[in-house]
């Protein structure tokens, strides 16, 4: 899921603005004092970052089911 420019919510820093996104980094700007800060993606919608968008939070919830998914039958 494409998450630039898409604003966030962390626990600690407030809303923020995904700057960039890798395979499994995101990197988000906060305010001036918080500055840059980068998360394990998808991971970090699990515990510290939700989206702000509505409509982007279905897929990014909808990714991550599907990332436990196919773990649990790996484990299995």
């Amino acid at each position: 899921m494409k998450l630039v420019h898409e604003q966030v919510h962390h626990t600690k820093f407030g809303v923020g603005t995904v700057i960039r996104q890798t395979e499994d980094v995101i990197e988000v700007k906060f305010k001036k004092e918080f500055g840059n800060k980068k998360f394990i993606y998808p991971e970090a919608f699990e515990t510290f970052l939700k989206l702000c968008n509505p409509a982007s939070l279905e897929g990014i919830t909808e990714e991550l089911r599907q990332i436990k998914e196919e773990l649990d039958s790996r484990r299995k």
